[in-house]
């Protein structure tokens, strides 16, 4: 630019001064006129720049707010938790004024008008839909909502709602290029202009390059933080869509763990859970080069579970460093799991450059976290719901739903593999006595301790059932009838010597009634072997209980008494 100017102005200077003043003057004038015309053109330029900004930032934030809507209805059918309802209702408004805002910014574009008034009614349809399936919801039961989801009604109206915002956005974004080459062009221009420039003019120069490098530097720091945006949402949306897609927390882990470093290059971390005692985070996932996971601390050791809040340390007096940190990282950032009001774990990131936790990254961090909290608490409370559906409350055995259909699949197994399977019904004797001289409580003692007997004299590939009442039932695949008598007998004798107490008071002996069937000598079909077990079970009870009856076998086998 100086070169420029000092070869404009050499044949200026053999001109008299007189004249060179007056062309000085003239020239100033002429310039400074024409620059600031060129500057203002740049400044409308660049507001129609940052006007389409917030027009696709607009779009961008409503469909972002779909997308949350559309979860806490997934969330409110799954779990039935009232928090996802509020969220359901309080976005709505939220998305409307998105959307009515939208209408104002695009009113002078007659095309995209139209398309955010199809895009307000499209809208609508979705909460609709929302709004219908949670009624489902509370009216028909979960089945009849999950089958609304499932039959892709809402996936279908979201695609088209996606549809209308994708061709806004790409209008938007063809009229951003259209307005940044204008704005560059009256850029260009004011340079130029300046250019020629000399003596006063290099001061007027130096203020229009001043106020051009200022509008430039917003612009692009309007850019990158609109790009950083985008692909902040994006990479968010992807990995929730994986984490809705999890069916256990170890693949919920999984996806977070591979995400993070992707996301935050050079950092290494993991994520711990809360146990159920609340004494101690448990590493569930840990990531990075070199990295020393402990397997378990205890949240008093972390300054964020403590507050409550994210902890920042930067190696510096400000913040204290966190016990559990080993090492000594230049920097890391503790960040509270929390969902449903409630501290589920902690997501630890470290790095060995400080500039890694900036406001921005620190921001992306959190939301983050929230979504991880969020999938993580829905997939903790679906497994406690698959616990439930196969589990006995109160032995914590397996369920008669849970035995039919393991058994079924069992003896499958042993026919193709031609190896025997044994099934041992058991009954534990005079049952009615307990309850009728303790109480119900009493007898629910005596079950949770035979079924704790039960479970601990189980093999690995044992299944050990309650079917209901004082019924129980083991499956033994592998297991011949000599294995089969022997687990029996061990049964009967070690029940004969269970102590069980009630409010400190001995319920006395507790003996039990076995009857042992076994694949394939008596049966080849579930049903075939249950009902022979349980006539055996009964054979042991009219021969006088706490005894062994065997299918094929006469008389009565009765574990010695020790």
């Amino acid at each position: 630019m100086t070169s420029t100017a000092e070869t404009v102005s050499k044949p200026l200077f053999s001109k008299t001064v007189p004249q060179w003043f007056i062309l000085t003057v003239v020239i100033l004038s002429v310039v400074t006129i024409f620059a600031y015309r060129s500057i203002q053109v740049m400044i409308v330029q660049n507001r129609w720049v940052s006007h389409t900004h917030e027009v696709i930032e607009t779009i961008g934030s409503a469909i972002g707010n779909l997308y949350r809507m559309q979860g806490d209805v997934r969330g409110f059918v799954i779990s039935g938790q009232p928090l996802y309802l509020s969220d359901f209702v309080a976005t709505r408004p939220q998305v409307q004024k998105e959307v009515i805002k939208l209408q104002e910014m695009v009113k002078d574009n007659p095309a995209q008008a139209e398309r955010a008034h199809a895009f307000f009614t499209a809208v609508n349809q979705r909460f609709d839909i929302g709004e219908t399936t949670i009624k489902t919801y509370q009216e028909s039961g979960f089945k009849a909502a999950a089958d609304r989801i499932t039959g892709g009604i809402g996936q279908h109206q979201m695609e088209e709602v996606q549809k209308l915002a994708s061709v806004m956005q790409d209008t938007e974004r063809e009229l951003l290029a259209q307005r940044e080459s204008d704005a560059h062009d009256a850029a260009y221009t004011a340079l130029m202009a300046d250019a020629f420039g000399v003596g006063a003019g290099l001061l007027v120069l130096s203020l229009v390059f001043w106020l051009i490098q200022r509008e430039a530097s917003r612009r692009e720091q309007s850019e990158v933080q609109m790009q950083r945006a985008i692909w902040e949402t994006q990479q968010i949306s992807n990995m929730a869509d994986f984490l809705q897609g999890c069916q256990t927390t170890q693949e919920a882990f999984e996806i977070i763990g591979q995400n993070l470093p992707r996301f935050i290059p050079g950092t290494r971390g993991l994520i711990g859970m809360i146990n159920n005692s609340h004494n101690a985070i448990q590493t569930a996932k840990c990531w990075g080069e070199n990295s020393t996971c402990p397997l378990e601390f205890p949240p008093e050791e972390c300054w964020a579970l403590r507050r409550g809040r994210i902890h920042l340390y930067e190696g510096d007096q400000n913040n204290p460093k966190c016990s559990h940190i080993a090492g000594n990282p230049v920097a890391s950032l503790c960040v509270p799991l929390v969902a449903h009001g409630e501290m589920i774990g902690l997501l630890y990131i470290e790095s060995e450059d400080r500039a890694t936790f900036s406001e921005e990254r620190t921001r992306f961090i959190r939301i983050v976290a929230e979504q991880a909290s969020l999938a993580i608490a829905n997939l903790k409370l679906q497994e406690t719901l698959r616990y439930q559906s196969i589990r006995d409350p109160l032995t914590k055995l397996f369920n008669r739903r849970y035995m039919e259909a393991t058994l079924e699949r069992e003896i499958s197994r042993a026919r193709r593999q031609k190896q025997p399977l044994s099934v041992i019904m058991a009954d534990i004797d005079h049952f009615k006595k307990f309850n009728d001289t303790y109480g119900h409580e009493a007898g629910d003692a005596v079950l949770m301790e035979f079924g704790k007997l039960l479970a601990q004299h189980a093999r690995s590939e044992d299944v050990a059932c309650r079917l209901g009442g004082e019924e129980f039932i083991l499956l033994l695949p592998g297991a011949d009838m000599d294995c089969a008598r022997e687990r029996a007998e061990l049964l009967c004798r070690i029940t004969r010597q269970m102590a069980v107490q009630h409010n400190r008071e001995a319920l006395g002996n507790v003996t039990v009634s076995l009857g042992v069937a076994c694949y394939p000598e008596h049966g080849e079909l579930p049903e075939s072997l249950l009902n022979l077990a349980d006539v055996m079970l009964y054979q042991a009870k009219r021969n006088g209980r706490d005894q062994v009856a065997i299918a094929g076998q006469t008389g009565k086998i009765t574990a010695n008494k020790e």
